[in-house]
C-alpha cells in the first residue's frame, strides 16, 4: 500500500472480520487504495498537489535503506525518517527516527470509506451493507465540497495556489449556492 497501511483499517471493520472480506489476501487492498486515490485526487487535484496531501509510507524493515524525509510503518507507528539510516538499524533509534503521521486524517477516512465500500461491492453487489453505502455517499459529498472550497481542513501548505511561505497567490474565487427547492 502506498498511502494506507492495513493497520488504518481496523477501527473500519467491525462488522466483519478482515480476513473474512480479503480471504487472508492483504494485498487485495493495493489495486483498491489506487482507485481510491485516483477518486480523490480527481476532487482535490484542482487544488491541492498530491504528492504532498498523500505522502508514501514504506514498510519498516531493518534490512532497508531510507532517506531523510520519507515515511516508514512499524506495525502501524509511522516514523519520519530524519536521516539517512542505512541497514542495520532499528526503529528506535531516535537520531534516525522520529514518530510523527503527515498524513490527513479526514482524507484516511475518505478513502477508507471508499476502499470498503469497493470491497463489498466486489463480494455481494445486491447486498452491501447499509452502513458502508451511507459512508460511501458521504465520502463523495464530501469531496464534492471540497472541491468547491466549501470545506477546510487541508493543509494549506499543499494548495497549488500557495507559494513556500503560505501567502495565497490567487485570491479571485467564484461560485454559487446549490440549487434548492423552494416549498410554499
Amino acid at each position: 500500500m502506498l498511502f494506507l497501511t492495513i493497520e488504518d483499517f481496523e477501527p473500519y471493520l467491525r462488522e466483519l472480520p478482515k480476513t473474512q472480506i480479503t480471504g487472508g489476501d492483504d494485498t487485495l487492498f493495493d489495486p483498491l487504495e489506487l482507485n481510491a486515490l485516483s477518486v480523490v485526487q480527481s476532487f482535490t487535484g484542482r487544488y491541492f498537489e498530491a504528492d504532498c496531501l498523500f505522502p508514501v509510507i514504506l514498510d519498516y524493515a531493518t534490512s532497508s535503506t531510507y532517506s531523510s524525509g520519507e515515511y516508514v510503518n512499524d506495525s502501524g507507528a509511522i516514523y519520519n525518517v530524519i536521516a539517512t539510516a542505512s541497514p542495520p538499524h532499528v526503529i528506535t533509534n531516535t537520531a534516525l527516527f522520529t514518530p510523527g503521521d503527515p498524513r490527513n486524517h479526514m482524507l484516511m477516512g475518505i478513502m477508507i470509506d471508499i476502499i470498503l465500500y469497493d470491497i463489498h461491492s466486489r463480494i455481494s453487489p445486491q447486498q452491501i451493507p447499509e452502513l458502508r453505502l451511507i459512508r460511501y455517499e458521504n465520502a463523495i459529498q464530501h469531496l464534492k465540497k471540497i472541491s468547491d472550497g466549501l470545506i477546510g481542513g487541508l493543509p494549506a501548505t499543499c494548495r497549488i495556489d500557495y507559494d513556500e511561505d503560505g501567502d495565497n497567490t490567487n485570491d479571485f474565487r467564484s461560485g454559487s449556492n446549490d440549487k434548492t427547492q423552494q416549498y410554499w
